[in-house]
């Protein structure tokens, strides 16, 4: 009778593949490896140790290379670039405007679940600019020349009634 394959390689893999965390990884990808990981055949003599050594390999390599991070989750930058989108540019500083759509062009999208700190500072740095918008100095020339103006006319010009709404 054959001895049995040494299966420590193959326990090794199988273990790593135990221990990986799925809500990190992409369904897709995950399934990709899921499909090395079935493929291992238990029982094998000593004879067939190339074959169970290349199922440990298989696993190991699917592990390393097939898995890929699900995406950043984008919401809170989509939330902030929605609120400055309902903004009104004229109603701002050139300067503070300006820093807001720095703040908006610097989002970098497709960022895995390892960079979400990033994506939320980049969230948190539009809704800063948002916050630290300075509002522009409206245009009153046109409502100055308008009271110069009424504060030239004369009375008797004018009828009792219409100098009263005037006043």
């Amino acid at each position: 009778k054959l001895r049995p394959a040494d299966y420590t390689a193959v326990d090794n893999a199988v273990n790593r593949y135990k221990a990986i965390d799925t809500s990190r990884y992409t369904e897709a990808s995950y399934a990709r490896v899921t499909a090395f990981y079935e493929q291992i055949v238990y029982g094998l003599n000593i004879t067939m140790q190339a074959e169970v050594d290349a199922m440990a390999e298989d696993l190991n390599y699917a592990i390393d290379n097939f898995l890929k991070l699900r995406p950043a989750d984008y919401t809170a930058v989509e939330n902030a670039i929605a609120e400055y989108e309902e903004l009104n540019p004229s109603h701002y500083t050139d300067d503070s405007w300006a820093e807001l759509e720095d703040a908006v062009d610097a989002v970098e999208y497709d960022l895995d679940l390892d960079h979400q700190d990033e994506v939320n500072a980049m969230a948190q740095a539009i809704k800063t600019a948002i916050a630290n918008l300075d509002y522009a100095i409206g245009d009153y020339s046109k409502v100055t020349a308008a009271l110069t103006e009424a504060d030239s006319l004369t009375a008797s010009h004018y009828t009792p009634e219409s100098w009263a709404d005037l006043q």
